[in-house]
């Protein structure tokens, strides 16, 4: 049961970081505004064409 509602709490982390990522990765994907997000995209589009 104590697990249980650890596991509770950290799901609703997980989703919090989830949504928090996809609104920045959505302004940078839009207007470019964390240079870092871009190396992060070209790295990704490098690594997949291998």
């Amino acid at each position: 049961m104590f697990f249980f509602s650890i596991f509770k709490k950290a799901r609703y982390y997980v989703v919090l970081w989830v949504f928090i990522f996809m609104l920045l990765f959505s302004k940078c994907a839009q207007i470019n505004y964390f240079p870092r997000c871009n190396l992060l995209i070209s790295e990704n589009k490098v690594k997949k064409s291998e």
